[in-house]
């Protein structure tokens, strides 16, 4: 059977602000093997069914979440994501480090660009605002012109994603990103970096699966099916 792999999803914010989620996204979990299933913004009470059918998440990339999650004024950079879309994903995320299947063994996370800085302002941590600012130069090579930029990520021996990939480096992932992870957020790891030092990956130590990645995945599949593979592999764990 296919596993269920939740999405959150992007809320517009201009014109009637649609809920929607990349094609990309669902593409990458559809031919690893899942059922994609994008989550609309929902009460806390409507949560426990999608935690219950869902084996695993995706927490997509998008504009930036608030510096006030981690006590800071915003930078003139800063473009905010749909405050309905935020609050959300923040509880979004709380509940699936939370959630467990009929063993009580925890459900596989993957965060992908926003998503893997969403989980570490959820653990605690904190942002470089804008990368061009504090390093000046050193932007360029995660964002350019045309917003979308490639550079190799070296992969920490013994990490999970260096077995995925198999592999010490991904060597042309898709970048498109202005911050980047400043403190690291409580049992997190850092396993993956570029060539300037920024953090590229992060695992959790305790908990398996949960790991999230600054660069796009989904959107170079060829280049990155193995992780989402192994999600989906994963998450077919869950059911059984």
């Amino acid at each position: 059977m296919k596993p269920f792999i939740a999405l959150n999803c992007e809320i517009e914010t201009t014109g009637t602000g649609k809920v929607r989620v990349g094609r990309t996204y669902v593409e990458a979990i559809r031919k690893a093997g899942g059922i994609p299933l994008p989550v609309a913004p929902l009460p806390t009470r409507d949560l426990p069914q999608i935690l219950d059918l869902v084996s695993g998440f995706v927490f997509i990339g998008g504009n930036d979440y608030s510096p006030a999650l981690y006590g800071e004024e915003a930078h003139e950079s800063v473009q905010p994501l749909h405050p309905i879309r935020e609050e959300f994903d923040l509880r979004l995320m709380r509940l699936a480090l939370k959630a467990r299947d009929r063993m009580g063994e925890p459900k596989p996370i993957v965060g992908i660009c926003g998503g893997h800085q969403l989980l570490n302002i959820k653990l605690g941590g904190s942002l470089t605002q804008d990368i061009e600012t504090v390093k000046p130069g050193h932007g360029v090579l995660h964002r350019n012109r045309e917003d979308v930029a490639r550079h190799p990520v070296r992969l920490s021996a013994g990490s999970q994603l260096r077995r995925i990939y198999r592999s010490a480096t991904v060597e042309r992932p898709i970048s498109s990103h202005h911050q980047c992870i400043n403190r690291l957020g409580r049992g997190l790891v850092v396993t993956g970096w570029s060539d300037d030092g920024i953090i590229e990956a992060v695992e959790h130590e305790t908990r398996p699966f949960t790991l999230g990645v600054q660069w796009h995945p989904e959107a170079d599949y060829e280049g990155s099916a193995r992780l989402f593979k192994a999600l989906v592999k994963r998450a077919r764990e869950m059911q059984f």
